[in-house]
């Protein structure tokens, strides 16, 4: 044996012996840990997510929206532009409308509201050139799949 393998040995028996004389303290912070831990679980609001997978002719979806570029943008541009155009106002209007979100906004600030509210809740990911991700969160799990489902909805008729 060299010295380094028996200074190694050495310091994880002081650590071991260590540990065994301060039990209680690290029986009682894991006790203490999972009591939060059950605790957060059963107060916490409850969030729901619902997700699609729609696959995409690239041609067809992205052509029409960098029509005229002389050269074709990056990855990342494309799925910016793409994401802008799928959260945008007119959707998010026709999504608000299809699924009469809007039967308690009273005003127009509080449907601006919930416009800003879908738009930050609505996640688009672009997976390789020809796949995308859809995906809500939201406390109601009904309420996610049909707001998911009317955006695949939307973006196909698009």
């Amino acid at each position: 044996m060299d010295i380094q393998t028996v200074t190694q040995s050495l310091r994880l028996r002081e650590y071991y012996y260590m540990v065994l004389r301060r039990k209680k303290f690290f029986l009682g912070a894991v006790a203490l840990s999972v009591v939060i831990s059950v605790f957060l679980c059963f107060t916490l609001p409850k969030q729901y997510r619902a997700s699609t997978i729609l696959l995409v002719e690239e041609e067809k979806i992205l052509n029409p929206l960098i029509a005229g570029l002389a050269v074709s943008p990056r990855v990342a541009d494309r799925m910016r532009t793409l994401r802008e155009e799928l959260v945008s106002w007119q959707r998010l209007t026709l999504l608000v409308e299809k699924l009469n979100l809007d039967e308690h906004v009273k005003s127009p600030y509080q449907y601006e509201k919930l416009i800003q509210s879908l738009r930050e809740h609505i996640e688009i990911r672009m997976k390789g050139y020809d796949i995308i991700t859809v995906s809500f969160e939201g406390s109601d799990p009904k309420q996610a799949q049909q707001i998911v489902q009317t955006m695949a909805d939307i973006i196909v008729q698009g």
